[in-house]
């Protein structure tokens, strides 16, 4: 990937998370969001070899937060920044 950008910030502990901060994936997927707004949760599953539901499931702490929105049809949609 070129151009990442590298992003640090603590999020409640909503899943368990021992100290609170975000988790390698977590950091992973929000870079590649910075640098491909609308990509797809296929997608990202993809480019980093993980299945689609732990993606899932680190976008949905990111939206939850209000840090990533979807938008667009559930097929065709993606993810955004805010």
């Amino acid at each position: 990937m070129r151009g990442v950008i590298r992003v640090t910030f603590i999020r409640p502990n909503l899943s368990g998370h021992k100290n609170g901060t975000i988790n390698d994936t977590e950091k992973l997927i929000y870079n590649c969001i910075v640098s491909s707004p609308g990509i797809s949760a296929v997608a990202l599953a993809n480019e980093f070899d993980k299945s689609v539901r732990t993606i899932m499931r680190a976008l949905k702490h990111f939206v939850n937060l209000n840090i990533v929105a979807y938008r667009g049809s559930k097929k065709t949609g993606g993810y955004y920044i805010l």
